[in-house]
């Protein structure tokens, strides 16, 4: 099995920061979603190592990759429920269309882990380090006093 880029989101973690108190409360929900739904994302991704590893089992790799793909998606789920604030809608939209490529580079991966397609296995890479790219430039979008910056 080839070994794991390790680039899957390992570098979206979020600086928190204290909060500016001019946002309004709605700001403050939907900030507290991105953040706790980008931590269970990192939590899962954590899983992946060093079960996708060169020397990792494939079932191990399979089932951690379900579950940064179960993570991702809880947090699409929690964004649909909200309600996205007027001056984070440029964001917003980004990080779902990020968060949607890394679900679909995931499951491509995932795909080739059984059958070790290569073809598979390298065109889902491809996906997650693009992910990775644009989850990074859509937190930048946000703004400073929402505390949802990359580090």
């Amino acid at each position: 099995m080839p070994a794991l880029v390790c680039a899957l989101l390992a570098s979206c973690s979020l600086h928190v920061s204290t909060i500016s108190t001019t946002e309004s409360v709605p700001e403050l929900a939907y900030s507290q979603t991105v953040r706790s739904g980008m931590v269970a994302i990192n939590n899962a991704i954590a899983a992946l190592h060093p079960a996708c590893d060169a020397g990792g089992q494939r079932q191990a790799c399979y089932d951690a990759t379900e579950g940064v793909i179960a993570a991702t998606s809880g947090l699409l789920r929690s964004l649909d429920a909200g309600t996205t604030p007027t001056r984070f809608s440029q964001a917003d939209t980004d990080l779902r269309h990020a968060l949607t490529t890394d679900i679909r580079g995931l499951r491509i991966r995932n795909r080739a882990i059984p059958t070790m397609n290569n073809a598979d296995w390298t065109k889902g890479q491809g996906l997650l380090v693009q992910a990775e790219q644009q989850i990074n430039a859509a937190l930048a979008e946000y703004p400073n006093d929402a505390g949802l910056q990359p580090h």
